[in-house]
């Protein structure tokens, strides 16, 4: 009977394995976290790259100027298009498309985006370039996404020629 008992009992070489095959899984699972986090930065920065491009695109071919608002709202970033030079309301136009959360931070020229912060673009027809607007008199140089845990992308704007691109 004692050899039966001693069957159903786990031996202290099976609880040190099962410890560390669980430990091995936080660790892998903190480590997908780091990796989300990395892959929201990445997101934002890519769909502000994507969006100058439609801009671009929608802005040469359109009657009058077309104009790009990048937004902060209720937690998240946004971008919306229309044909105004005014500051963009988000609270009576959910038009936007929603580019990340607030998990991660955008800043440009070293200036953070916050809530109901916005940068607004133009493109001159004539020759493509990225031009001020009455809500961001200077054209940013740099649009900064960074994630939560370190993870930074850069989209780089050249505002004469009218090229962006992400690194």
């Amino acid at each position: 009977m004692t050899e039966k008992k001693m069957r159903e009992a786990f031996s202290l070489v099976e609880l040190i394995i099962v410890i560390a095959i669980v430990a091995l899984l936080i660790g892998f699972a903190a480590l997908g976290l780091g990796y989300l986090r990395l892959t929201d930065a990445k997101g934002v920065a890519s769909g502000i790259d994507s969006s100058l491009t439609a801009l671009k695109a929608n802005g040469m071919g359109k009657e009058g100027t077309y104009y790009m608002h990048l937004y902060s709202y209720d937690g998240n970033y946004y971008v919306s298009y229309n044909d105004q030079d005014t500051a963009y309301d988000p609270a009576t136009d959910g038009t936007g498309k929603k580019l990340g959360p607030d998990a991660v931070s955008v800043s440009y020229d070293g200036t953070g985006l916050g809530s109901g912060d916005e940068l607004c673009f133009a493109i001159q027809k004539k020759d493509g370039a990225f031009k001020p607007t009455s809500v961001t008199p200077s054209v940013p140089k740099e649009i900064v996404a960074e994630a939560s845990n370190g993870s930074t992308y850069k989209v780089h704007i050249v505002e004469l020629t009218g090229k962006h691109y992400m690194e």
